[in-house]
């Protein structure tokens, strides 16, 4: 029995697998949360809706049609945050402390599998880094909990305090961004208080690094020891937070709507401005009304979610070492440099292709997804702005969650439209990726054709 299964499995690619696992666990969510026993009202809100639900938790994006907390019971809350945990660490990590548990034998494919939900080019120790992130994660979330309890606990009571801590730490850790805390206003009610925004900022930000990272930094104990990999995701992951934070804090300085708020002093503007700097790599809380910000900040919002988070983590986007080599080419290429050299190290020019092409790939599916986003509201004479439209795309396609307050208000194909870009957003990636570098082993010839100059510019 045991080796049909495995025959079985071995028709599929480990991209494949991981894929159909993901999707599978987007189903079987859509099936709970759609039962009278998931609602708050005891009548299902629907199949489409909890499908939506069911994807935003697993892709770990955020956007939601309706208010969770509202709409959701505490059985519907549980499994949506299972979901998330699931979606977050990767549900072959989770299979794996089962299988540990229950002392099944992990195969090979198993291992191959794992291997590729990390992006490592080996399989070799991956169950001993499933229990390290597994670990990892734990801790975050328990200390994460543990912190924002001390303000939701006096908040809300004691049981509710603690189910509203957990829940949400988990939430920041996966960057998911789905919170259950009112109706639909996210953590705006805490726009200035430290002690919840820096936790979440604090359990985004590691969260978004990625699990080998965390490793590598508690392994090594000095940056200075680390890999190129790790000094690269956290020199551009801070550089991007920073710049983010003074661009939002300038820009939305004298918005009345935003941080121009008479009731915000000066502190709680500058942690408002950083707030969104760091929720915009993929997270999805929001202290702030996104709908009301400037037209610049929209924009930056949109760039910083296309960027996402670091390879092998809870976020989404292209990938802050995607970003990192594209930035790498273009100053290269205007010095008249042929080699890519960083931290006394040389990157393949293949990597730099295939980043380029990854990048176009994305940037093309997000626009592509705008357009659809656009036609289907215009045909049932709903009107979107291009630039709610666009922002609602990147959102979802950086598995980010943020919106301009156009989610509840799409229709159903729409709401689909949102769906693939989260889904796509969470595996898209990673299957690019793949796909470039097989096709790229696999159009070897034992020839090349005559060179040509094209005009370019």
């Amino acid at each position: 029995m045991a080796d049909s299964m495995n025959d079985r499995k071995s028709r599929f690619s480990p991209i494949q697998i991981l894929t159909l696992g993901i999707f599978l666990l987007i189903l079987g969510g859509s099936v709970l949360l759609s039962l009278p026993i998931s609602a708050a009202s005891g009548s299902s809100v629907g199949f489409v809706t909890a499908a939506f639900t069911a994807t935003s938790s697993v892709c770990v994006t955020g956007l939601v049609v309706v208010p969770t907390g509202v709409a959701f019971s505490l059985f519907g809350q549980i499994v949506i945050i299972l979901l998330i945990q699931v979606g977050g660490i990767g549900f072959m990590t989770m299979a794996a402390m089962l299988w540990i548990i229950i002392k099944r034998k992990i195969t090979l494919s198993d291992r191959i599998v794992m291997s590729e939900t990390y992006n490592l080019s080996s399989s070799s120790g991956v169950v001993r880094l499933a229990k390290n992130v597994f670990r990892v994660t734990l801790v975050c979330e328990l200390l994460g909990a543990l912190i924002l309890s001390i303000r939701f606990i006096p908040d809300f009571g004691v049981y509710r305090g603690i189910w509203y801590s957990l829940f949400h730490s988990i939430s920041a850790f996966c960057n998911a961004g789905i919170d259950i805390l009112s109706n639909g206003d996210s953590v705006t009610r805490y726009v200035g208080d430290p002690l919840v925004c820096i936790t979440l900022m604090a359990l985004i930000i590691l969260g978004g690094f990625g699990f080998a990272v965390i490793l590598d930094l508690i392994e090594k104990r000095r940056f200075r020891k680390t890999r190129l990999h790790t000094k690269l995701v956290v020199v551009i992951s801070l550089g991007l937070v920073l710049i983010g934070g003074v661009f939002f804090y300038i820009c939305e300085y004298s918005n009345p709507d935003t941080l121009g708020d008479p009731s915000l002093n000066q502190g709680e503007k500058i942690l408002a401005g950083f707030f969104q700097s760091v929720t915009t790599r993929t997270a999805g809380f929001n202290s702030i009304d996104q709908g009301a910000m400037t037209g610049a900040s929209k924009m930056m919002s949109m760039i910083l979610m296309f960027i996402g988070a670091s390879s092998a983590s809870t976020g989404g986007g292209i990938k802050t070492t995607t970003f990192a080599l594209l930035l790498l080419t273009v100053f290269s290429a205007i010095r008249g440099k042929s080699d890519l050299n960083i931290g006394r190290r040389r990157i393949s020019v293949q990597q730099a292709s295939r980043a380029f092409v990854l990048a176009s790939l994305c940037l093309i599916l997000v626009i592509a997804g705008t357009m659809m986003l656009l036609i289907s509201q215009s045909a049932v004479g709903t009107t979107v702005s291009i630039e709610d439209a666009m922002f609602e795309c990147f959102s979802a396609f950086g598995t980010v969650g943020l919106t301009t307050g156009i989610t509840p208000e799409l229709n159903t194909f729409s709401r689909f439209v949102v769906m693939f870009l989260m889904f796509a957003g969470r595996v898209g990636p990673l299957t690019l990726m793949m796909a470039i570098a097989e096709k790229h082993g696999a159009k070897k010839t034992s020839f090349r054709l005559p060179e040509e100059q094209i005009l370019i510019g």
